[in-house]
């Protein structure tokens, strides 16, 4: 295969990890890479074995020896502070900002009367539920 296809092919799969997520593509994404960058240095013609052969190979070996990383590499991804499903139950400071709260990096409708509070007053939230957000009174 040629180095452009390979190039394009490598490219392609990365492009589609960002679009899906799986962690997955990434790797043999960049085992297309890796190999068609090697294509540059060296001629696959090895052992009288077919050249796409060899590469197919090498892809293979490549992307498994990346693959066998992907847990460790997760772990450098993750946040110092886990985001359990009772992320926004949990309570905190909010600011009232154009008739509505700002809580974690969201605005938010307040539940009840929102016209008893001022613009960047700052108020205890409770939890968030349904949309809306729960201040103590």
């Amino acid at each position: 295969m040629s180095f452009w296809i390979m190039c394009s092919v490598g490219v392609l799969l990365v492009i589609l990890e960002i679009f899906l997520g799986s962690f997955f593509l990434l790797f043999f994404g960049l085992g297309f890479l890796a190999v068609a960058f090697l294509g540059l240095l060296t001629d696959f013609a090895w052992f009288g074995i077919a050249p796409l052969v060899v590469q197919a190979i090498l892809i293979c070996i490549i992307s498994l020896c990346l693959l066998l990383l992907r847990k460790p590499i997760k772990r450098l991804f993750r946040h110092s502070q886990e985001l359990g499903e009772d992320f926004l139950d949990s309570g905190g400071e909010g600011e009232i900002r154009e008739g509505m709260v700002y809580f974690k990096g969201t605005l938010w409708k307040i539940q009840g009367d929102a016209s008893a509070y001022t613009e960047g007053q700052k108020v205890r939230i409770k939890g968030v539920k349904n949309s809306r957000a729960e201040i103590e009174a």
